[in-house]
């Protein structure tokens, strides 16, 4: 899983998916902005990127990393999240790194992530 802000200026954007078999792993979507074949390209590169990974159970873990300098806002949208079913009512969220329930969300979850950082979650139905 992962979205992608929209370039400020780029001259092609390439799209590339990977999928990979196994219980180890998920698919993996990439956006690749520039032009590789020029190299004095101006482009403006993602400032986050998510990651997640079925757990099992309807489990599914989401990594919402900041490649930004700054602190920014991320937010996992469970609509987009692949893996996860649709909840009735609503998606229990789980801080892996504080062992904490953050509570139960109905359609995103929020968290402010300070720059070069990452929120770990886990993400079930209610």
């Amino acid at each position: 899983y992962e979205q992608v802000p929209p370039p400020v200026e780029t001259n092609t954007e390439n799209y590339m998916e990977m999928k990979s078999s196994g219980a180890t792993s998920s698919i993996l979507r990439r956006r690749i902005l520039g032009d590789f074949n020029n190299f004095n390209t101006i482009s403006q590169l993602p400032s986050y990127q998510y990651l997640s990974k079925p757990l099992g159970g309807g489990k599914v873990a989401i990594l919402l990393m900041n490649t930004f300098t700054e602190s920014q806002m991320l937010e996992a949208t469970f609509e987009d999240v692949p893996g996860l079913s649709t909840c009735e009512n609503g998606y229990m969220v789980r801080n892996v790194w504080t062992h904490t329930d953050e509570g139960v969300f109905e359609t995103t979850w929020q968290v402010l992530v300070d720059g070069h950082d990452a929120a770990f979650i886990v993400v079930y139905c209610h």
